[in-house]
């Protein structure tokens, strides 16, 4: 005989009889049967306030749970729960009195009621949402320039309670190193004197909430160097500096401890000369004498004169009978002769020699014979000749400076 159904206290009889009908009967000891399903409730309540929170609820502190017992059969019934952030765990930490969890963020509490006879209640959820993490601020960037081919951001201005606060930089829209707990990074492989966007974004390690970013604009360091010559010592020269003026987002700086070195440097004077020559055109170079040296000097300029004389004119008429009384004589040769190096013009008008009118055209042909002469003497030429020729030699000394010059900007 099997008994499944139904709760309580049962007892078995059995009677047995025998042929002759004799019977006796045989009671057994009380048994009991629990088929009644167990329940049981949960209430969350905030830590410090104790004011309740109802499931899927946001929470801005951490919870207390209660698990309490509803029905319960006669074999009576544990309590077990479980946590977790997926809400698929199996309760398995049994209950005993009221609990706090310190966990962020959304979790899930699961619990079930385990009655004694095996009979079980169906697995309970609550969902919690608790953010109690805050974070706060605006960052601020701090530079430094560990080589020209380097920047070394620093974070601070930000605040974080509850959670940790994680960094990630960034370089343009690349991210050089994810989000990590160091409030520092080294962005390498820079190009010098070049600027850079640099990023820097914030949030919290295990809510995951979101701060405030910042965006640079971060120039790299850079080298700069000079020579400084001319020095007649070499003492002079390494108790020299070398000033680098301000350029840009770069500060004016002063490089000492030269690095110093000799050279020889040429004595020069001055010399100029001239000559005079009928000639058109000047010689290229010419040589000067100077202070007992002989050098070749440069040609610069060169001047010109002459005169011109009349030997004739418009108003110089001449009536020569016999010589002009024939229309048909075409040539003026009996005329006198200009001197020697002097340049004679005719006027002809049809091949007669006539005066010209006023406007310079053909007049009618007249009877006179006119003429007019004009002579150039030989023009001369002055040539200038100017330069510095050398004269010895001297040594000297120059400071050759080096070093780098960084933004003057390191707050950002």
């Amino acid at each position: 005989y099997t008994q499944s159904s139904g709760n309580g206290s049962y007892y078995l009889r059995a009677t047995a009889c025998d042929s002759l009908g004799n019977c006796t009967t045989a009671t057994s000891n009380v048994f009991k049967l629990d088929n009644t399903k167990p329940t049981l409730s949960i209430k969350a309540v905030k830590s410090s306030a104790g004011t309740e929170v109802a499931t899927n609820t946001t929470s801005n502190e951490k919870l207390k749970f209660t698990l309490t017992k509803g029905t319960t059969g006669g074999s009576g019934s544990t309590l077990k729960y479980c946590v977790d952030t997926a809400n698929t765990c199996t309760p398995n930490t049994a209950y005993s009195s009221v609990f706090t969890l310190n966990n962020e963020g959304t979790y899930y509490v699961r619990y079930q009621a385990f009655g004694g006879t095996g009979v079980n209640s169906d697995i309970g959820s609550y969902k919690a949402n608790v953010v109690t993490a805050t974070i706060s601020g605006t960052p601020t960037l701090t530079a430094s320039w560990p080589n020209t081919s380097q920047i070394k951001v620093g974070v601070s201005g930000m605040t974080a309670t509850g959670d940790t606060l994680m960094y990630r930089y960034s370089l343009g829209s690349t991210v050089k190193q994810d989000w990590t707990t160091n409030s520092s990074y080294t962005y390498t492989g820079l190009t010098a004197g070049t600027s850079y966007q640099v990023k820097v974004e914030t949030k919290l390690q295990t809510t995951g909430k979101t701060g405030n970013s910042k965006t640079a604009t971060i120039y790299t360091s850079k080298n700069v160097s000079g020579t400084n010559s001319g020095y007649s010592s070499s003492s002079a020269c390494s108790s020299s500096t070398y000033s680098v003026s301000a350029s840009g987002v770069y500060p004016a700086i002063t490089l000492s401890s030269p690095s110093c070195s000799s050279y020889t440097e040429p004595t020069t004077s001055y010399c100029s000369t001239s000559y005079t020559t009928t000639s058109s055109s000047c010689d290229s170079t010419a040589s000067c004498s100077t202070g007992g040296y002989t050098g070749t000097v440069s040609y610069s300029s060169r001047s010109s004169s002459g005169t011109t004389y009349s030997c004739g004119s418009w108003s110089d008429q001449r009536s020569r009978t016999g010589e002009c009384a024939d229309e048909s004589i075409g040539e003026m040769s009996k005329f006198p002769s200009c001197s020697s190096g002097e340049t004679y013009y005719e006027y002809k008008c049809g091949g007669y020699p006539v005066a010209p009118t006023s406007s310079g055209s053909c007049g009618y042909r007249q009877m006179y014979c006119y003429y007019t002469r004009s002579v150039t003497t030989s023009e001369s030429y002055t040539c200038y000749y100017s330069g510095y020729i050398s004269t010895g030699s001297t040594t000297k000394y120059k400071a050759t400076y080096s070093g780098v010059v960084k933004p003057a900007t390191t707050k950002y």
